[in-house]
């Protein structure tokens, strides 16, 4: 342990000199000095020293020590983590396909995808979870959790599960798989207005995105919902970027300290949307989403509503090493087709300190004397630089069953409960009376004895929680928020989707009214006169 202290202070100290350095010269030459003199210790360190020294696990805590004083995104991976993120973005994720939830310590299955490995092998909503090949969860940490339920394709599992229904214990046998992910949800809001989301972007999302825009044809308008997505994969947005933009047309740039200028143009893609478009961001619109935000809010191409996005502008490569092990370096800034550059101001070394400073409803935002300006390049309309991407129609609040303070606190610890519970309570089945999510969100009630039995759950693990100073108003928006969330695991996701956005989503209320009235709205899209 003394060692690895002494290993550690050495790394800060060769990254103080890194951050430091006042010129490209002093950089060059006391880079190359920092890097001999750790080179040279580890030398001596392995010949002279009197004990075996474990040099990978040092140079992994060199390696990580220096990367924590950079910017918030770049990151040293292990092997297994590297392996995890490229699956994930080529969709080669294994899995048992169950969708569950943590509830005092145990994992409870809420969904079990169709013709997955868990659907085959007869798991079933309601069973707990209680090993893994043997191996007690009960308890287990959620990374933990998730990395026993996921494996290589092939590989076979066994559960030990608990039928809290039929009091029964059972061990079932099953297989990894890849699992799928849709990325991208789809439907017509009505005749004339088609809605598609983007969750995030891998190398499937591009056909899928194609697929749902033919699903879509004859629509005279597309709501693009890019809320919460984080990015992705590059190239995807070029692709999905490419649809409503003419070819060859700039869609961003990137340059860094040792990167030279590189433009990304649109392409010829498998269709072209030419009619009314808005797009919908959140402050957890990041990355990719806020470069395809950016180029078709700089084109004049599409009205932007929401919130400001997260303003993470800088471009990562992958850096791999002999063990399979990776590091993530940010090596450029990402700029839109005006020039502006989408980062926000951030500390080296302060990752949390980043998300931190985010303020959803900065009165700032629009504010030319803080931030850097720009002109739209059809329009000619004021735009902002240097703050992540500033919606051309500002919503205060993205839901309208979101909580702050004690009670969002409250939520938190007691609503898986209370999820749980209801879905035990009918079986995991959706009720007879409302086929479809919209019908059950909009009309189910709770009933008195769930009203207290969710009570009691707050008694238990909220205590310090008030009840008697809810009001009436927060009550209703309570059981809103519950219904949701068990709705969330009994209907189709796109269901799911439509009835949040129909019923709570602020941002999707208002893209739907720009939509509905265009003429009141597409004047900002035009050149001036």
């Amino acid at each position: 342990m003394r060692l690895g202290r002494v290993f550690t202070c050495l790394i800060v100290f060769v990254v103080a000199l890194f951050c430091t350095i006042d010129s490209q010269a002093q950089d060059t030459s006391n880079s190359k000095r920092a890097m001999r003199k750790l080179s040279k210790f580890l030398r001596h360190l392995e010949k002279n020293y009197v004990d075996e020294v474990d040099l990978d696990n040092y140079v992994d805590i060199a390696i990580e020590s220096i990367v924590s004083e950079l910017d918030p995104f770049s990151e040293y991976m292990s092997k297994e983590k590297t392996k995890k993120f490229r699956d994930f973005f080529n969709n080669k994720s294994a899995s048992i396909g169950v969708g569950y939830m943590i509830v005092r310590d145990t994992v409870v299955v809420v969904r079990v995808l169709d013709d997955s490995p868990a659907f085959r092998a007869g798991v079933r909503g309601g069973d707990r979870i209680v090993a893994v090949d043997g191996k007690n969860i009960v308890g287990a940490d959620r990374k933990s959790i998730i990395e026993q339920l996921s494996g290589a394709v092939g590989e076979s599992v066994s559960l030990d599960i608990y039928r809290r229904k039929d009091s029964e214990r059972l061990t079932l046998k099953l297989n990894y798989d890849i699992i799928p992910t849709p990325t991208v949800y789809s439907y017509r809001v009505n005749e004339s207005v088609g809605y598609i989301q983007i969750s995030n972007f891998t190398k499937n999302t591009t056909k899928e995105f194609y697929a749902a825009l033919e699903e879509l044809s004859g629509v005279e308008s597309l709501i693009l919902d890019i809320c919460n997505n984080t990015g992705g994969d590059f190239m995807t947005t070029i692709n999905i970027a490419s649809a409503f933009l003419p070819n060859d047309a700039l869609i961003c740039y990137a340059e860094g300290q040792n990167r030279s200028r590189h433009n990304y143009y649109s392409k010829s893609s498998a269709a072209k949307f030419d009619g009314n478009l808005v797009v919908m961001i959140n402050e957890h619109s990041a990355s990719a989403s806020e470069i395809l935000a950016g180029a078709l809010q700089d084109w004049d191409r599409a009205l932007v509503v929401g919130r400001r996005s997260l303003g993470k502008g800088l471009g990562q490569q992958f850096f791999n090493f002999d063990d399979g092990s990776s590091v993530k370096l940010s090596v450029a800034n990402f700029y839109t087709p005006s020039g502006r550059r989408i980062q926000r101001q951030y500390e080296m070394g302060n990752k949390d300190g980043f998300y931190q400073s985010y303020k959803e409803s900065d009165s700032s935002l629009y504010d030319a004397s803080i931030y850097q300006t720009h002109k739209s390049l059809i329009a000619g309309r004021t735009l902002y630089s240097g703050n992540g991407i500033t919606p051309d129609i500002f919503i205060e609040d993205d839901s309208l069953i979101r909580f702050t303070g004690e009670i969002a606190d409250m939520l938190e610890l007691c609503s898986s409960d209370f999820v749980v519970y209801y879905l035990d309570k009918y079986s995991y089945e959706r009720p007879a009376a409302f086929p479809t999510c919209l019908s059950f969100v909009a009309n189910v009630q709770i009933s008195e004895e769930d009203i207290e039995q969710f009570i009691n759950i707050v008694s238990e693990r909220a205590p310090q929680f008030d009840v008697s100073t809810i009001s009436d108003e927060d009550w209703d928006k309570i059981f809103a928020f519950l219904i949701s969330n068990i709705s969330w695991q009994l209907y189709p996701t796109v269901e799911f989707r439509q009835a949040d956005n129909q019923l709570y989503n602020a941002i999707y209320k208002a893209a739907v009214s720009v939509v509905s009235d265009w003429d009141s709205y597409s004047y900002r899209l035009q050149p001036a006169k």
